[in-house]
C-alpha cells in the first residue's frame, strides 16, 4: 500500500509482533485478494446484517421495550423476546472488536493522515447524511405504524408532519454505532501521538500473554462485568444520545480497544479456531444463567445495584466474551476462503443497515392490523425488509458513487469476488 511520509505510522515494528508477511501463510489473507482479511470483513457484515433481525423482533417481544422501540404489535412472542436477547448480548461486542481490528490495521498499512481521511469519509460523512436523511424517515414509520396499529384507515399525511418534526431531533437513532466509533477513532488517534512506543509494545505484550492463557478474558471480563452492574438490570445498554453515557462508552471501548490490540497479535489468529464447541456449550449456560439474573432484577423493581444485577451483569459480560472468542474462531475456520455471494452480501451490508429500519417499521405498521401469529409476521416483515434492502442497494448503489462512499469503490453489479480496500 501505499505510504504517507507526513503522518507517523504505527507500523509492525511499532506494534513489537512478527512481519505481516505471514497472514497470507497462516490463512488468514486470501492469497487472490491481499487487501482483504474475509473472515472478518465478513463477521462484521453479518454482525451488520443480524441488525435487521433484531428490529424485526423489537416489535413482537412480550416485555416492553419503552423508550428504545416506538412501535408494538399487538401480536407477540416469548420467542421474540429470546432470540432479541441473544443477539443483543453477543452483536455489537462482536462488532467493536472488529471495528478496534480493523482500524489498527489501517492506520498501519496506511497512516494516520490517510486513516483519518478514510473513516471520515466512510463512517463520519454516511453518519451526517444518515442523521438529516434516514432518522427522519425512522419517526415517520414508528408514527406510521401506532396509527395502523389503532385501526387507522391511513396515516400517510400525518406521518410526513412527524418526519418534518424529526430534522432536528437530540439523539442519533440506530446509527448510535456510527456516532460511538468516531469517538473511538478520535482516542485512537490522540493514544497514537502520545502514547510512548515502549509502553505500546509493553500493552501488545501483555495483551498476548492473556491470549495465551485459557484464562485470558477474564480480565475484560471483570471491566465489562463491573460496568454492566451499574446499567439497568445488569444488561449491557446502548445509548443513543449525542451527549453519550461515559459509562456505556466505557464498555463498548474495552471490546474496540481489544480488538485494536487483536491486530497486533494477528500471527496467532488460527489459535481461535480451537474449542469451539467448548465455547458454543459455555455460551448457551452463560446465557441461561445472565437470562435468569436479569428477569429476576426485572421482575423485582429495584432500582440501582442490586445482587441480581450484579450476577445478571458478569454473567453477561462472560457471555459477550465468550461469544467474541467464539464467532472469531468461527470466522477463520469458515470463512477465510471468498464466495461470491457471501461477497455480495459483505459488499451491501453497511447499505443495508444504514437504510433497513424504515422499512422494517413501515412492514410491520402495515401487518399490525392483521391477526396473524407473531412468528409469521416476523418472517414477512424480515424477508420484505432484506428484499427491499437489497434490490435498492442492487439499482441505487453498487455501481454509483454511493458504494464509493461507502465501501471505497464502484462494483459490477454482477456476484463476484472483486478486490477492495477495507
Amino acid at each position: 500500500m501505499e505510504s504517507t511520509s507526513k503522518s507517523p505510522r504505527l507500523t509492525d515494528k511499532t506494534l513489537n509482533v512478527p512481519s505481516a508477511a505471514h497472514l497470507e501463510y497462516r490463512g488468514v489473507v486470501s492469497a487472490s485478494c491481499p487487501q482483504r482479511i474475509h473472515a472478518f470483513d465478513g463477521l462484521r457484515a453479518l454482525m451488520m446484517l443480524l441488525g435487521v433481525v433484531v428490529h424485526t423482533l423489537a416489535t413482537y417481544t412480550t416485555i416492553p421495550l419503552g423508550d428504545a422501540w416506538g412501535f408494538k404489535d399487538p401480536q407477540t412472542n416469548f420467542a421474540c423476546d429470546v432470540g432479541l436477547a441473544g443477539l443483543h448480548s453477543f452483536r455489537m461486542p462482536v462488532f467493536f472488536v472488529l471495528a478496534g481490528f480493523f482500524a489498527a490495521l489501517l492506520v498501519a498499512r496506511r497512516g494516520l493522515d490517510r486513516f483519518v481521511r478514510n473513516r471520515a469519509t466512510r463512517v463520519l460523512v454516511p453518519f451526517v447524511l444518515g442523521y438529516g436523511l434516514l432518522l427522519p424517515l425512522v419517526e415517520w414509520g414508528f408514527f406510521y405504524a401506532n396509527q395502523r396499529s389503532l385501526g387507522a384507515a391511513t396515516s400517510w399525511v400525518g406521518s410526513f408532519a412527524v418526519a418534518r418534526d424529526a430534522l432536528f431531533r437530540g439523539d442519533t437513532g440506530h446509527l448510535w454505532f456510527l456516532y460511538y466509533l468516531l469517538c473511538y477513532y478520535a482516542l485512537s488517534l490522540l493514544a497514537c501521538k502520545v502514547v510512548p512506543r515502549a509502553f505500546a509494545a509493553r500493552c501488545h505484550a501483555l495483551f498476548a500473554r492473556c491470549m495465551a492463557s485459557r484464562w485470558g478474558i477474564l480480565p475484560f471480563a471483570a471491566v465489562v462485568g463491573s460496568a454492566c452492574a451499574f446499567m439497568s438490570s445488569g444488561v449491557l445498554e446502548t445509548n443513543t444520545s449525542l451527549l453519550p453515557s461515559p459509562l456505556v462508552l466505557f464498555t463498548y471501548y474495552i471490546f474496540y480497544g481489544f480488538g485494536w490490540f487483536l491486530y497486533g497479535w494477528r500471527e496467532e489468529l488460527r489459535r481461535l479456531q480451537t474449542g469451539l464447541a467448548i465455547k458454543a456449550g459455555l455460551g448457551f449456560v452463560l446465557f441461561a444463567l445472565h437470562s435468569v439474573c436479569a428477569l429476576e432484577a426485572i421482575e423485582s423493581g429495584a432500582v440501582g445495584v442490586t445482587p441480581m444485577s450484579i450476577a445478571s451483569g458478569f454473567f453477561g459480560a462472560l457471555l459477550a466474551w465468550v461469544a467474541v472468542l467464539f464467532w472469531l474462531g468461527l470466522a477463520l475456520r469458515g470463512a477465510s476462503t471468498p464466495k461470491p455471494l457471501l461477497r455480495y452480501l459483505t459488499d451491501a451490508s453497511y447499505w443495508i443497515y444504514l437504510v433497513h429500519l424504515p422499512f422494517a417499521i413501515t412492514f410491520a405498521g402495515m401487518l399490525a392490523p392483521m391477526a396473524w401469529p407473531a412468528l409469521l409476521k416476523v418472517l414477512c416483515v424480515f424477508s420484505a425488509t432484506t428484499l427491499v434492502s437489497l434490490l435498492s442497494y442492487a439499482l441505487f448503489v453498487r455501481s454509483t458513487f454511493i458504494s464509493v462512499l461507502l465501501n471505497g469503490r464502484r462494483y459490477e453489479r454482477r456476484f463476484g469476488v472483486e478486490p477492495s480496500v477495507v
